[in-house]
C-alpha cells in the first residue's frame, strides 16, 4: 500500500468471502481458510465473542465456529443459549421489581400531595409490573431444566 494513501482507507483492506487474499494479510495473522469453510453463517451468535458462526462441515457432530475460532457443538450452543435466556429473564424480573417499587413509592406520594389521578396512574403501572412478573417467573423456572424434545448432537438420528 502506498504511504500517501488516506489512513482510513488502509484499514478498510480486510479480506471478504470471494476476495482473494494478500501475502500481507497472511504475515498481519489474518486467519487462512478454505472456500468450504465460509459458507453462509448460520442464523446464530458465538456465545464467546457475539460473531456470525458458521456450520463447520465434515467434523462428524454437528459444530460451529464464528470469524475468530471459537468452536462449539450443537449441545454446547444450547447450554450457552440456555443460559443467555435465564440472564435475561433475571435482568427483566429485577427491574420490573425495582419498577413495580418505584411506582408503589410514587402512588404513595402522589396520594400524600393530594394528586388523585396520579394514584391511578401508578396504581395502573404497579399493576402493570406485577401482570409482567407473574409472565417471566414461570419462565425463568422453565429454563432451568434441559429442553424437551431437543436430540443431543452425541445422539443418532433415526
Amino acid at each position: 500500500m502506498s504511504s500517501t494513501r488516506p489512513r482510513w482507507r488502509r484499514w478498510f483492506r480486510i479480506w471478504t468471502p470471494g476476495r482473494p487474499r494478500l501475502k500481507s494479510q497472511r504475515r498481519q495473522g489474518v486467519p487462512v481458510s478454505s472456500d468450504e469453510d465460509m459458507m453462509s453463517p448460520a442464523a446464530m451468535t458465538c456465545p464467546e465473542c457475539g460473531g456470525a458462526v458458521r456450520e463447520t462441515p465434515g467434523v462428524g457432530l454437528l459444530s460451529y465456529q464464528c470469524h475468530t475460532g471459537h468452536r462449539f457443538t450443537a449441545d454446547e450452543l444450547l447450554v450457552h443459549q440456555r443460559d443467555d435466556v435465564e440472564r435475561a429473564i433475571m435482568v427483566a424480573i429485577r427491574v420490573l421489581q425495582e419498577r413495580s417499587a418505584l411506582c408503589r413509592r410514587m402512588s404513595v406520594d402522589a396520594q400524600h400531595a393530594g394528586r388523585h389521578q396520579g394514584v391511578a396512574y401508578w396504581h395502573r403501572l404497579t399493576r402493570e409490573a406485577e401482570d409482567q412478573l407473574g409472565v417471566l417467573r414461570p419462565l425463568l423456572q422453565q429454563t432451568h431444566g434441559e429442553p424437551t424434545g431437543v436430540l443431543k448432537a452425541s445422539e443418532p438420528v433415526k
